[in-house]
C-alpha cells in the first residue's frame, strides 16, 4: 500500500523524440523500486511503453503523457484489487476447516464444496444517484436492483412461513417485482450490458455508436427513458425501484473494457518480493489466461488473450453478481440497515429528508410495501390482551370469572363490531352493524396458534379505538382530580376564615381583659360603658357576618334560580318548537293524505261516470248523480272543519297546561331557594 501511495507521486518527463520517461529526480521513485522490488527499467517499461504482438514479431510502442498517466492509474487500481483478493484468500485459507491440505490458493474455493457451516458478512454499496452518473453507478444500481429483488422474495418467504406456522388462511399475494429493470440491464442481445459488450468487440465503435444502438433496442422498454435532449447529449434514464436515474454514456466503452496492459502484469511478476509476485499471478488469472496460481506458470506467461475472448467488466460483474445471489439463496440471510441521521455526522441532529432518502435508496420502503400486503402487524395473544383489554372490560371480567374460553378469542370477538363500525362510512355504520355477519378475515384480523395477525386497516381502527378510550379515561381521571383539588382548596379557605375570626375575637377579648385588669378602680359607669361598647362592637361584627352570609347565600340561590329558569324556558321553547314542527309535519301529511284521497276518489268517480255514460245517457240520471256527489263533498268539508276545530282546542289546552307547569316549577324553585 505504501508503494502505491509513493507511485501516485511519480512524475514523467517528455523527451524530444515524443516519448515519456520517469523523472529520476523524484524522491518517491526510490521508495517505489524498493517496496515493489523492481528495477528502474522494468518500471519504465511497465508505465511508458506498450507491447504489440503481430504474428511472431513483438513491437514496442512509446505512450503519450496522457496514456502513461492512465496506465499508471490502471496499474494502481489493479494492484489494489489484487491485494484485496490476496488478503481475502489468505484469511479464508487460515480459517478453513481441515487444516493445511494444499497451497494457500488451492484452498480459496474449498469451502464452496465442503458440507460445513459458515458465516459470511456482505457489505453492499447503497443506491447512487449523482448529477453525473456513469458506468460505475449503473453497475452499483444494477447490483442493488438484484439484491433488492432477492430481499423482497426473502421477506415474502418469511411471511409465508409465519402464516403456515400459525395456521393462518393464506392465499398468494403479489409483491413488487423489478425483474423488468434487471432484464433491461442484463438480458442477452437487448440488455444494456449485452449491447455494450457487442460494441466493445467491434474495432471502430465509440460511445456515440453505443448510444444509438441502445436507443434503437431499448426505446420501447417501459423502464427506459430518453428524450431528444438526452439523445443529443448521449444520456439515458432508467427507472429504478428507488427512483429515476440519468446516466451519461461518456467513456462507457473504455470503462467496460478496462484493459490492463501486459507490461503491468509482467512488472509485478518480475518483482523480487514474493508477495508482489503473487499479486502478479492474481492479475494474470483475472485476465483469463489460466486457472491456477502455481509458481511454474510464471514461465508460461508469453502472450495474453485477444479482446474478443477477454471478458468485459460488465460481463464479469454480472457473473459475479449471479454467483453471489446463488450463495445467498443457499444461506439464511439477516439484513441490517445502517442509516445516517445527517450528512454532517453530528450527534443529536435528525434530518427527516436525509433519512427518507436513505430509506428509499436502501429498499426499506419496498420491504414495507411487501409486508403491508399481508398482515404487517402481529402480536402474541398475551400482548394483544395486554394492549387492547380496555376496549372490552366487561368481556374480560366475564371470561376470567367463567374460565371457559381463550381470553384473547373472547376479546377479539367482542371488539370486531367496534372495528367494523370504525371502518364503515359515517351515518351508515349503525345500520350496517345491525345486519352484518362478521368475518374476521374481511375485517382484517386472523387468530393464529400463538399470535393475532392484523391488517393495516384493522390495526388503525384498533389504535383509534384504544386512543379514544384512553383519552376518555384520562378526561374522567382529570375531572375527579380537579374536583378533589378544588374541594380541598375550598375546605382550606373555610378553615382559614374560621381561624382568622377566632384570632380576631381572641385578640379583642384579651384587650378587654387587659383593660379590666388595669382599671380595677374604675367605677360602675366606666364598666357599664365598656360593656356597652363591647356589646356594640360584637353586634356590628355579628351583623356584618350575618349580612355577608345572607348576601352570599342570596347570590347562590339567585344563580341557581336563573339556571333553572333558563333551563325551563329553554325546555319550554324546545317543546313549542318541536310541537310546531310536529304539527306542521302532521298537517302536511294530513293535507297530502287528503289530496291523495281526493285524487283517488275523483279517479274512481271518473271511472264510474265513464261507465255510467256508456250504460245510460239520460239527463235525469246525470242530475241525480251530481246531487249525490255534492252531498258527499259537503260532508267532507264538515268533517275537515270539525277536525281543525278539535286540533285548535287541543293546542290551546296544551298551552294552558304548559303555562301551569312552568308556574308550578317556578313556585317550587322559589320555595326551595
Amino acid at each position: 500500500t505504501c508503494g502505491l501511495l509513493h507511485m501516485s507521486n511519480i512524475n514523467f518527463l517528455e523527451t524530444k523524440s515524443d516519448s515519456v520517461i520517469l523523472d529520476e529526480s523524484n524522491p518517491s521513485l526510490k521508495y517505489v523500486k524498493e517496496l515493489f522490488g523492481v528495477t528502474l527499467e522494468s518500471l519504465n517499461n511497465a508505465l511508458c511503453t506498450c507491447t504489440i504482438t503481430v504474428a511472431n514479431e513483438v513491437v514496442k510502442k512509446n505512450l503519450s503523457l496522457e496514456k502513461v498517466e492512465k496506465a499508471m492509474e490502471a496499474l494502481m487500481k489493479a494492484t489494489y484489487g489484487a491485494l484485496f483478493d490476496y488478503i481475502v484468500r489468505r484469511v479464508n485459507s487460515s480459517i478453513e476447516v481441515g487444516g493445511e491440505t494444499g497451497s494457500e490458493y488451492d484452498q480459496t474455493q474449498l469451502h464452496l464444496t465442503q458440507d460445513v457451516a459458515f458465516i459470511k458478512i456482505l457489505d453492499i454499496f447503497g443506491f447512487e444517484s449523482f448529477e453525473t452518473n456513469s458506468f460505475e453507478q449503473l453497475c452499483i444500481n444494477y447490483c442493488n436492483e438484484a439484491l433488492q429483488q432477492q430481499f423482497n422474495k426473502f421477506i415474502f418467504k418469511l411471511e409465508q412461513q409465519e402464516y403456515e406456522r400459525e395456521n393462518i388462511a393464506w392465499s398468494f399475494i403479489s409483491f413488487p417485482d423489478n425483474q423488468d429493470v434487471l432484464d433491461l440491464i442484463e438480458k442477452k442481445h437487448v440488455g444494456i450490458f449485452s449491447i455494450l459488450d457487442e460494441q466493445c468487440k467491434l474495432a471502430k465503435c465509440t460511445d456515440s455508436s453505443f448510444s444509438l444502438a441502445m436507443y434503437e433496442k431499448c426505446s420501447d422498454h417501459p423502464r427506459f427513458g430518453s428524450n431528444r435532449t438526452q439523445k443529443a447529449r448521449g444520456l439515458f434514464a432508467v427507472q429504478h425501484y428507488a427512483g429515476n436515474v440519468e446516466y451519461d454514456t461518456t467513456s462507457f466503452l473504455d470503462k467496460n473494457k478496462d484493459e490492463l496492459p501486459k507490461e503491468a502484469t509482467d512488472f509485478l511478476l518480475s518483482s523480487s518480493i514474493a508477495t508482489v509476485s503473487k499479486l502478479g499471478l492474481i492479475l494474470y488469472d483475472k485476465s483469463g489466461n489460466g486457472g491456477g496460481f502455481g509458481v511454474s506458470q510464471r514461465k508460461a506467461v508469453k502472450k495474453k488473450g485477444s479482446s474478443l475472448s477477454r471478458a468485459s467488466v460488465g460481463n464479469q460483474f454480472t457473473v459475479q453478481l449471479k454467483e453471489l445471489r446463488l450463495k445467498i439463496d443457499m444461506t439464511v440471510p439477516h439484513y441490517i440497515r445502517c442509516i445516517k441521521p445527517n450528512d454532517d455526522l453530528t450527534p443529536n441532529n435528525f434530518v427527516p429528508a436525509v433519512i427518507a432518502d436513505q430509506l428509499c435508496c436502501a429498499g426499506v420502503l419496498e420491504a414495507v410495501r411487501v409486508s403491508r400486503v399481508g398482515y404487517p402487524q402481529r402480536y402474541t395473544k398475551d400482548l394483544f390482551v395486554k394492549r387492547y383489554w380496555m376496549l372490552s372490560v366487561k368481556t374480560i371480567e366475564k371470561t376470567k370469572m367463567a374460565r371457559r374460553r381463550d381470553l384473547c378469542e373472547e376479546l377479539v370477538e367482542s371488539i370486531v363490531p367496534l372495528i367494523w363500525t370504525v371502518q364503515q362510512d359515517g351515518d351508515n355504520a349503525s345500520k350496517l352493524i345491525q345486519r352484518a355477519t362478521y368475518d374476521l378475515v374481511s375485517v382484517g384480523i386472523q387468530l393464529g396458534k400463538t399470535k393475532v395477525f392484523l391488517r393495516h386497516q384493522a390495526f388503525n381502527a384498533l389504535e383509534y379505538l384504544r386512543n379514544r378510550t384512553l383519552r376518555n379515561a384520562a378526561s374522567r381521571i382529570q375531572s375527579v382530580v380537579h374536583m378533589f383539588c378544588n374541594r380541598k382548596r375550598y375546605i382550606k379557605m373555610l378553615y382559614s376564615a374560621l381561624a382568622i375570626q377566632c384570632c380576631i375575637r381572641s385578640y379583642k377579648a384579651k384587650r378587654v381583659l387587659q383593660s379590666l385588669k388595669e382599671s380595677k378602680k374604675v367605677v360602675i359607669i366606666q364598666s357599664a360603658w365598656r360593656g356597652y361598647s363591647a356589646y356594640a362592637k360584637y353586634s356590628d361584627v355579628l351583623f356584618l357576618s350575618s349580612w355577608c352570609q345572607r348576601v352570599y347565600r342570596g347570590n347562590v340561590a339567585r344563580a341557581k334560580t336563573r339556571t333553572l329558569l333558563t333551563h325551563k324556558k329553554a325546555t319550554k321553547i324546545q317543546n313549542w318548537w318541536r310541537m310546531a314542527n310536529e304539527r306542521k309535519h302532521y298537517l302536511i301529511l294530513r293535507y297530502i293524505a287528503f289530496n291523495l284521497q281526493q285524487g283517488f276518489r275523483s279517479w274512481k268517480a271518473r271511472k264510474i261516470v265513464r261507465q255510467l255514460k256508456i250504460e245510460a245517457k239520460n239527463i235525469s240520471r246525470v242530475t241525480e248523480e251530481r246531487d249525490r256527489l255534492n252531498d258527499k263533498l259537503e260532508d267532507m268539508k264538515l268533517k275537515l272543519e270539525e277536525s281543525n276545530r278539535l286540533a285548535e282546542e287541543r293546542i290551546k289546552q296544551m298551552k294552558i297546561e304548559a303555562m301551569l307547569e312552568v308556574e308550578k316549577e317556578v313556585k317550587r324553585q322559589v320555595k326551595i331557594a
